[in-house]
């Protein structure tokens, strides 16, 4: 949980820089520059995310001993768990930056919902998944499948926010016909 918690901060600080040009641009009704804006915002997020899996890919071995965790074998299964962890952050990432973009475009309701189900509902079946099923796959309790799984709920709550946004013009909910009304004029 100590990647987790530190994660969210790091992608919370990227969408609050993010906030008064979204909700400018809203209020303005400039589509195109919100376009433009939450372009930048993901492919930011996309390479702190990068950045982060490789930093704890290669420190993975590291990092445990440096929060005082002196038993090599509980060093070893932690370093393990972060490597299943790691890459999920990017489905983390990106989903928080949607979720509090809808609720910057007075999607709120929905902003909500999305987060409600990223940090709270899904994770839970996750662990609890991953909890009950890591010593019938490995034939001993691990943190393995218990944090494979938990990432893993990360991208099935940005593939949830992905099909449900489809009937709603897409990811960022965008009026197309308004927009290409824009760009020609």
């Amino acid at each position: 949980t100590g990647v987790q918690t530190c994660a969210l901060p790091i992608y919370t600080g990227i969408e609050d820089c993010l906030q008064p040009m979204i909700c400018q641009y809203h209020a303005e009704k400039n589509l195109h520059s919100v376009i433009k804006t939450m372009k930048i915002g993901m492919e930011v997020t996309v390479a702190v995310s990068l950045i982060m899996t490789l930093f704890g890919m290669v420190f993975a071995d590291f990092l445990p001993a440096m929060f005082g965790v002196k038993d090599e074998i509980l060093i070893g299964e932690t370093a393990d768990a972060m490597r299943y962890f790691l890459p999920f952050t990017i489905f983390l990432g990106c989903t928080i930056m949607l979720a509090n973009y809808y609720i910057y475009i007075e999607q709120m309701s929905y902003g909500a919902f999305i987060k409600f189900f990223l940090l709270l509902i899904l994770p839970f079946f996750g662990m609890s998944i991953g909890g009950n099923f890591s010593k019938e796959i490995f034939g001993q309790s691990s943190l393995n499948i218990f944090w494979f799984c938990t990432g893993f709920s990360f991208a099935v709550s940005f593939a949830l926010n992905f099909i449900l946004t489809r009937s709603r013009k897409g990811l960022l909910m965008i009026d197309e016909e308004f927009l290409n009304n824009q760009l020609s004029y």
